[in-house]
């Protein structure tokens, strides 16, 4: 009797094993090989937790299936992010620009793939006023009321800022820019009068403008710069945008497997639309985006 009942439990056991991990691998999208620890995704969840796992899940389950191994995503704030990283306890990043340079400078974060956006690996900075505006130049922008998206915005007061120090305006310098957190809120605050010029991303304009919300006439592009292939107003150089990177724990034949299924990301693929994205690219050179933080001081 004692033997029997062992060998029900047994068996109980070993059912209940086969059936979580079956559980697992359903969730994961992706059947992976026994024992594979998941590889960890670091992502930014400036939208909370939620929005970050509804943005970045579809793309961990499709790295999952392409490389046989479970990909989690961890959602952090920037904070917390750079924590993770400190602390080797993350596999792949995914953060803007002046993150990267900040984990490649301090923690040996290397780029696998740029992200594309409409198309484009490219993003650059929008420096505008509206139309009946005085200011036609970048040297009238001394002294001006100025609206950014935030200190860390690539598109949205960095390169901006860079494009003003090599002329000679240091923004900051006669005045603090207004940080405003959110591109469209920028676009409103320069159209209603608020402050003198605006700082955004390249696109957001033209975004704002199909769905709507302004007239591009409305508004006069400071520093207007024509860049080959690339559809949008811009006033300062181009540089790559976001890039998926490897942390130091990942292993160089796990990165050549993570960066190959990237770059065959179709641009229709659920994981692409969810992430706002049309695919990735070879990862570009950010060495623009390094020299900018240290001529604004960020570096």
């Amino acid at each position: 009797m004692k033997m029997a009942h062992s060998s029900f439990f047994l068996r109980l056991f070993v059912s209940l094993c086969v059936m979580v991990a079956g559980l697992f691998s359903v969730a994961g999208g992706a059947v992976c090989e026994a024992g594979d620890p998941a590889l960890r995704l670091g992502v930014l969840a400036n939208k909370g937790a939620a929005e970050a796992f509804r943005k970045w899940r579809p793309l961990a389950d499709y790295l999952a299936s392409g490389i046989d191994r479970p990909v989690e995503v961890i959602p952090l704030d920037f904070s917390q992010l750079r924590q993770a990283v400190a602390d080797d306890d993350l596999d792949l990043v995914i953060a803007n620009p002046l993150n990267f340079i900040e984990f490649q400078d301090l923690y040996g974060v290397v780029p696998l793939a740029t992200m594309e956006k409409k198309g484009l690996p490219l993003m650059g900075g929008v420096i505008f006023t509206r139309k009946d505006s005085s200011i036609t130049s970048l040297g009238q922008l001394a002294g001006k009321r100025i609206a950014a998206v935030s200190l860390d915005s690539l598109g949205g007061f960095l390169m901006q800022a860079y494009t003003l120090k090599r002329a000679g305006v240091d923004v900051t310098a006669r005045t603090t820019p207004t940080f405003l957190k959110n591109h469209d809120h920028v676009v409103f605050a320069v159209l209603n009068g608020a402050v003198d010029a605006g700082f955004v991303r390249t696109d957001q304009l033209e975004g704002m403008a199909k769905r709507g919300a302004i007239f591009m006439g409305d508004f006069r592009i400071v520093n207007a710069l024509t860049h080959k292939d690339f559809p949008y107003a811009c006033s300062t150089e181009l540089v790559p945008d976001w890039p998926v990177c490897a942390t130091r724990r990942l292993s160089k034949a796990m990165q050549q497997r993570v960066a190959q299924a990237l770059l065959t990301l179709p641009g229709d693929a659920p994981a692409a639309k969810a992430a706002g994205i049309t695919g990735f690219v070879p990862a570009g050179d950010y060495t623009t985006v390094s020299e900018a933080m240290k001529a604004v001081g960020l570096k």
